[in-house]
């Protein structure tokens, strides 16, 4: 079975054809991020398998440079790397967190709150001293990098799914199973 439009080819393997894709989709990402040997051994035994990566960061497609071959065959296919963790906001206010991002450009504090702020012990509850929408606080959440190896995983096995998928129809179309 060969379709050069999806990129899928035939090796021979003894008497038999090995059916397969070139997806530029792979691991070669996960080195791409920094993620080391051993920080991926760690993070791996703290992921489980069973649950999704949370709804934001399923839209992970991980190429490590523009261009895809298989499942689908797109010269111009972007990575989507992004978000690499979710937004956390600290604040006691009314909204439901993670806070929306703030305004482009956000109004900048009156000068008593900035005064306020050098007299102030810390922590301080900054969104309620200078209002909510003109400081945007975020951190990395202490599991960022597990959420975000578990998120890039999960990407390479969906796309894994896709091309055994159109693999399926390919052969059908081609009278086989």
């Amino acid at each position: 079975v060969d379709d050069a439009s999806f990129g899928v080819y035939s090796h021979r393997l003894g008497d038999m054809w090995l059916v397969g894709g070139a997806s530029n989709v792979g691991c070669a990402v996960l080195r791409q991020e920094n993620f080391g040997t051993d920080e991926l051994i760690r993070l791996s035994d703290l992921i489980d398998p069973m649950e999704d990566p949370p709804e934001e960061l399923k839209g992970y497609y991980p190429l490590t440079k523009v261009g895809e071959r298989f499942p689908k065959n797109d010269p111009t296919a972007q990575p989507i790397l992004e978000p690499k963790v979710r937004p956390y906001c600290p604040c006691p206010c009314p909204c439901s967190c993670p806070c929306p991002a703030p305004s482009p450009s956000p109004a900048p504090a009156p000068a008593p709150a900035l005064l306020l702020l050098l007299l102030l012990p810390l922590p301080l509850p900054l969104p309620l001293l200078l209002g909510h929408r003109s400081l945007h606080l975020t951190r990395l959440q202490p599991d960022s990098r597990q959420t975000y190896l578990h998120a890039l995983l999960a990407a390479i096995a969906r796309v894994e799914a896709e091309g055994y998928a159109q693999l399926k129809v390919i052969a059908r179309r081609k009278g086989g199973r």
